[in-house]
C-alpha cells in the first residue's frame, strides 16, 4: 500500500481535511531541567494528548527527556502546528510553576516547529525522536517509559490495560488527566500506574505506514541514522537567525538542489514554494524574506497567509 505522507482525514464535524506532518521540539535554554520526576514526565504526556484532542491534531510519536521533548504530529497547517506547540508549553508551564515556583524556566524555553516535507525527512525525524531515549540514560530504547516506542510495530496491542480514560469520573479526570474537559469519546487506556499507554493514544498506523509497514526498515533507519545531521535540520537550523547574506546563500543552495537553477532565475510559482519552505524551516521574518527573494513585503505576506 502506498504511503500518504499528507493524508486526508475526516474531522469530528464531518469535514475532510488534508493533514501535514510536523516535528515540534520544546527545549530548555542552557540545558535547564524541564522534567524533574516521573510526575512531570507523566503530566507533560497527558497534556500533549489532551491538547491534541482539543485542537483535533494527531500525535504520531513522542519522546520526553530531562531537558527537552520531541514529538511528531499531523496538523492542517503550519500555523495550527505552531499554535499547538505554544499551547503545550503554556499549559505545562502552569504545572511546572505551580509545583516548583520557578517562573522563569519555561519562559526561557524555546519551541521549534518544522514541516516534514519529504518521506525521508519524516522517517529520519521519527527515528531521531525515539533515539533520544538514549540521551536520558536509557540502556535500551525498549525499556524507556517516556516515549512512544512501545506503540510501534505492535499492531496496537496493549500488554497491561487497566482502565479506559473515557470511564473516569470528572474528579478523576482532573486529578489523573489534568483537564476539566470531558474525555468520553477517546479510546485511551491507562496502565497500573495511571500512565497513558502509547498504543492507545498515538497514531501508530501512520508511523508504521511511513516505514512501509516493515519493522526491519524502521530498525535499519534507526541504526544508521546520522543524529547530528538530523538535529541540525530539525532544531539548530530553526533557532539560528541568519543574516541576509547567509539566508540568501541558503535559499540559493536549496533552489539549485531542487530546481537546478539559481534563486534569481526561478519563476514566481517555484519561488513561492521555496519561500514557504524557508519560512517553515528556518528562523526568519517576512521582511527578510522580501529582501532575500526580491519580492514586495505585501506579496510575501500574501503567500504566507495562504
Amino acid at each position: 500500500m502506498k504511503f500518504e505522507r499528507c493524508p486526508f482525514v475526516e474531522m469530528p464535524d464531518g469535514k475532510i481535511v488534508r493533514m501535514y506532518p510536523f516535528h515540534i521540539s520544546m527545549e530548555g535554554m542552557e540545558s535547564k531541567i524541564l522534567f524533574k520526576d516521573d510526575d512531570d514526565y507523566d503530566s507533560f504526556i497527558k497534556i500533549l494528548f489532551v491538547i491534541a484532542y482539543k485542537k483535533m491534531n494527531s500525535v504520531v510519536e513522542y519522546c520526553v527527556v530531562s531537558n527537552h521533548a520531541h514529538y511528531v504530529i499531523l496538523s492542517d497547517s503550519y500555523y495550527s502546528a505552531t499554535d499547538f506547540g505554544d499551547e503545550i508549553k503554556r499549559i505545562y508551564s502552569m504545572h511546572f510553576n505551580k509545583k516548583y515556583g520557578e517562573t522563569g524556566i519555561l519562559r526561557r524555553c524555546n519551541t521549534h516547529c518544522v514541516l516534514l516535507d519529504s518521506d525521508r525527512y519524516l522517517r529520519n525525524a521519527l527515528a531521531y525522536d525515539l533515539r533520544n531515549a538514549l540521551d536520558n540514560g536509557a540502556e535500551n530504547i525498549n525499556d524507556y517509559r517516556w516515549s512512544s516506542f512501545r506503540a510501534v510495530f505492535c499492531s496496537g496491542r496493549i500488554q497491561t490495560p487497566i482502565r479506559k480514560v473515557c470511564n473516569l469520573s470528572r474528579d478523576e479526570s482532573r486529578r489523573i488527566m489534568h483537564t476539566h474537559n470531558a474525555l468520553k469519546d477517546v479510546d485511551w487506556v491507562l496502565n497500573i500506574n495511571n500512565e497513558l499507554e502509547p498504543a492507545s493514544t498515538c497514531n501508530w498506523k501512520y508511523f508504521e505506514n511511513a516505514f512501509l509497514n516493515d519493522n526491519t526498515f524502521f530498525l535499519k533507519t534507526l541504526g544508521i541514522l546520522n543524529t547530528a545531521e538530523v538535529k541540525q535540520q530539525l532544531i539548530d537550523n530553526v533557532k539560528e537567525r541568519k543574516n541576509d547574506q547567509d539566508m540568501l546563500k541558503c535559499a540559493n543552495d536549496i533552489s539549485l538542489r531542487w530546481y537546478h537553477i539559481g534563486l534569481n532565475d526561478l519563476p514566481i510559482e517555484k519561488k513561492a514554494r521555496l519561500l514557504l519552505y524557508v519560512y517553515r524551516s528556518y528562523r526568519t521574518t517576512p521582511n527578510q524574506l522580501a529582501r532575500v527573494f526580491e519580492l514586495k513585503r505585501e506579496k510575501v505576506l500574501s503567500l504566507l497567509n495562504k
